[in-house]
């Protein structure tokens, strides 16, 4: 658990600074681009144009430590970066207000399900009883993140965001948590310490079995 830590540590933290960087003048950007369009009527419109910038930004430091811009932008806005020295892909998503965690569960397209069903990281508190899945380097190899961020208050947007990386287990569902067991928050200036890395137990068994769920955008706002 210890190389797991530190090697998700050590490639966020390559890539922390600039993203955090990145999502500022991102917000700054589109409280310009989007004036006059009120952000309870539409909202989509900020993120879609907050994801567009930052994949701009991103585009304009190729190969950043290793990492790499990927995602089709015709997909609406499709943005997913991946560090090609372990194959940690980390897929770029607005914090759903409709979700209790602020995570955004994978809706009913197969393939995003697949992404959103991970093996379980070995949690590093005792007493929880849980075995490990992913031990090593190769193992972590191709594991699929989440990145998502939310203002920290949609009335004013100016004040700040949150932006987080989340490794999920289950698709989860529409109004329910989704499963997950890591949760590693980005400060801002994105200098990351070990205590931001949380490693998390997900209690709620029955978030792991979902059956109908409604169609969903690549994003939500």
């Amino acid at each position: 658990m210890d190389d797991i830590r530190a090697i998700i540590l050590d490639r966020m933290q390559a890539l922390a600074p600039a993203l955090d960087e990145a999502m500022s003048a991102a917000i700054t950007q589109t409280e310009t681009r989007a004036a006059g369009f009120a952000h309870e009527r539409f909202p989509h419109t900020r993120p879609m144009n907050v994801r567009q910038d930052v994949r701009l930004a991103r585009e304009a430091m190729p190969n950043l430590a290793g990492w790499k811009v990927e995602g089709d932008p015709r997909k609406m806005g499709q943005l997913i970066l991946e560090d090609s020295q372990t194959g940690i892909s980390i897929r770029f998503l607005k914090s759903p207000y409709s979700q209790p965690d602020g995570i955004p569960h994978a809706g009913s397209n197969h393939a995003r399900r697949l992404k959103w069903t991970n093996p379980r990281f070995e949690a590093p508190l005792p007493g929880m009883g849980l075995s490990s899945r992913l031990t090593s380097l190769e193992a972590l190899a191709g594991t699929p993140f989440l990145l998502i961020w939310a203002y920290l208050d949609p009335a004013k947007r100016d004040a700040g965001y949150d932006l987080r990386i989340i490794h999920t287990l289950a698709p989860g569902r529409f109004g329910g948590a989704t499963p997950c067991d890591l949760d590693l928050r980005i400060p801002r200036g994105g200098i990351l310490r070990e205590e931001d890395l949380r490693f998390v137990a997900s209690e709620n068994d029955e978030d792991l079995f979902v059956f109908d769920l409604p169609a969903e955008e690549e994003d939500q706002a």
